[in-house]
């Protein structure tokens, strides 16, 4: 009850010292529905008068008898003066440091933590790699051969400022915990390490946002992984209350270690009270907490690679690039952190599922991977594998190619929506086609233009054969498109790409701000920009906030610039006046006045001739504006 604590509190406090509960509520369906929910006794009346009272106490009902004896996220109060602390123990507790990085280990950390996509994330250590940064970041290794001279990388790294002083306590021996070795080893590469410290003051060359930000991982990672575990106290106690006991734990960190250089990881203490053997409990309270199960959640990318590494799918070297393929053929698309299936997607599954063929299972490729490590541990003859896995390939390609009218009938029947805009079945070569992204002409690709008053909008490039078009914010100085497909028009049979809008930073509010993204101090946002003109339904409702917000500091600016000109020009003096006609009366002025007539007249000529229907009358476009009656009339008219 918000506002309301102290009730609240006072309610639970003073119910552990009455003797008896009883309701007193409304004689209506909401007071009967609160009492047979509690297990209590009610007192049934219908005014607060003498008679009334002293008869609902004489009469208390139990309307509970006949319901459900779950009891649902119900708190339990016992009188606590029995409550009595039985023992307490303490004992360390040790959160174990990182083991040495490897590639997949790699990938997985960079994208949980960085929300950085696992191609970009080989990119960038392939990057630090040729920079002599970091060590070969394609390892299954996640062990330090004695070779390795870890010490000489630590003071290596002892230049850098952010990491000076835990490498000093870890060559003071303070720190020191050496290398918690995993169980992998490729014989070929040891697990990714920092090879060189770096310094962008200083060095020869500069490292972008994302490469700083990874080497940064691989840097703190390696001190974690040399250094002491953590260590916490665990206190656990038990209470004795009227012949039962019970457990409480809690904990109290009491050294980070190598938590101080690896923020990556979070271990916090408990708010666990100090409790003494015999200690008596004033207040003793129970909570039975209601818990429901739920479905999983969506795979992460660094879910995913987990998955894909324990079914063997691909290698330390070509997850990320099988990740790839999955969202540039649009089989899912990414959400933030997390992957969704795309319509195409699942319509691939199921039909697979109806022929009777379990490519899209993790079990056939899996297998694959299996047995090409035989061959390379010399167990399993490569001529016979090839020879078993084309013969296996072979009969399920034949599979695939004979029920083929099959999957057909399932894109087409069950997915027919998705397909409506974006793909089309074509009958006679039995494939879908791609129709283009201009949902109404069908033909041409969208792009920004200026109106003739300055403001941006997106149209199409079949104008003016084709006149779809849509508003962007005024203020915009920049689009870009984007790959990222609107669901919810993917949804309704549109094929449109969200946009990535650059905005004026004089025009952003702070009310359109949290819509937006400040990258090198320019505001931006990615939105779908579609709207239909003939109802005013915006699809992206943040980009129709953005849309109306811009109108109005448009119209503001405007207006405030109309009125300091008006202020400008009445407080002008005679000579300033008489001085600005004569410079706009100067020959180089009249000139340049004409050249810029000149040009647009020969751009209405353009126009003209690129428009069929005659502006006055609206028939077809006539030889001469004189040939048009609706001219001649309105001709006339002006003569008179």
């Amino acid at each position: 009850m918000q506002g309301q604590e102290g009730i609240s509190q006072n309610l639970k406090e003073l119910s552990q010292q009455a003797h008896e509960l009883m309701l007193w509520l409304d004689c209506d369906r909401e007071g009967e529905a609160i009492a047979f929910d509690l297990l209590v006794r009610r007192a049934h009346f219908s005014a607060l008068t003498y008679e009334d009272t002293q008869n609902a106490i004489k009469n208390l009902q139990t309307e509970q008898a006949l319901s459900k004896t779950e009891i649902q996220e119900k708190i339990l109060q016992i009188e606590g003066e029995n409550a009595k602390v039985v023992s307490v123990s303490k004992n360390p507790k040790y959160k174990p440091r990182p083991t040495p990085l490897n590639t997949i280990e790699a990938q997985k950390l960079i994208s949980n933590k960085l929300d950085m996509a696992s191609d970009i994330a080989m990119i960038k250590m392939e990057s630090l790699y040729q920079k002599g940064l970091i060590s070969y970041p394609r390892t299954e290794t996640n062990t330090y051969h004695s070779s390795i001279n870890l010490r000489t990388i630590v003071k290596e790294l002892s230049h850098n400022n952010k990491y000076n002083e835990f490498t000093r306590q870890i060559l003071e021996s303070k720190m020191w915990g050496g290398p918690r070795n995993g169980n992998l080893d490729d014989k070929a590469h040891p697990p990714i390490h920092p090879v060189r410290h770096y310094n962008p003051e200083n060095s020869q060359f500069k490292l972008d946002a994302q490469e700083e930000q990874v080497y940064d991982i691989i840097c703190r990672h390696f001190l974690a992984s040399i250094s002491k575990d953590a260590v916490a106290e665990e206190t656990t106690v038990i209470v004795s209350l009227d012949n039962e006991t019970f457990k409480g734990t809690g904990q109290i960190v009491k050294q980070s270690n190598y938590l101080e250089i690896y923020h990556l990881d979070q271990w916090e203490s408990d708010k666990f009270p100090e409790f003494q053997e015999g200690q008596a409990l004033k207040k003793f309270q129970l909570e039975l907490k209601r818990n429901t199960t739920k479905p999983p959640s969506y795979l992460s990318e660094s879910d995913l690679i987990d998955k894909m590494d324990q079914h063997g799918i691909g290698t330390d070297a070509t997850i990320h690039e099988h990740i790839r393929k999955i969202q540039a053929r649009e089989y899912a698309y990414k959400v933030k952190k997390y992957f969704k299936p795309t319509t195409l997607g699942q319509a691939l599954v199921q039909a697979y599922e109806k022929i009777g063929v379990e490519l899209y299972k993790p079990d056939l490729r899996a297998d694959m991977e299996k047995k090409m490590k035989l061959v390379s541990l010399g167990e399993l003859d490569k001529d016979t594998f090839l020879k078993e896995t084309m013969k296996q390939m072979e009969q399920v390609y034949e599979k695939v190619e004979n029920q083929q009218p099959l999957m057909i009938d399932q894109f087409t029947q069950s997915y027919k929506h998705a397909f409506t805009s974006r793909y089309y079945y074509d009958k006679k070569d039995q494939t879908f086609k791609f129709r283009g992204a201009d949902d109404e002409c069908k033909k041409n690709d969208m792009v920004m233009r200026l109106s003739n008053e300055g403001n941006p909008f997106i149209a199409c490039l079949g104008f003016p054969q084709c006149r779809n078009c849509f508003p962007l914010p005024k203020g915009t100085s920049n689009i870009v498109a984007t790959n990222e497909k609107c669901q919810t028009c993917e949804s309704q049979g549109r094929d449109f790409q969200k946009i990535k809008l650059f905005l004026n930073t004089n025009m952003v509010t702070d009310y359109i701000k949290p819509y937006l993204t400040l990258e090198k101090d320019q505001y931006n946002g990615v939105f779908c920009a579609y709207s239909n003109k003939k109802v005013n339904i915006f699809c992206d409702q943040n980009f129709h906030t953005v849309y109306k917000s811009l109108i109005k500091k448009y119209s503001f600016e405007q207006n405030k610039l109309a009125k300091q000109d008006n202020e400008e020009t009445s407080s002008t003096s005679p000579e300033k006046k008489s001085a600005l006609k004569l410079k706009l009366r100067s020959p180089a002025v009249v000139k340049a006045v004409k050249q810029i007539e000149k040009e647009i007249k020969v751009e209405n000529i353009k126009i003209k001739k690129e428009i069929k229907e005659c502006p006055t009358c609206g028939k077809k476009r006539h030889t001469k504006d004189s040939d048009c009656s609706e001219y001649q009339k309105k001709e006339t008219k002006s003569k008179k």
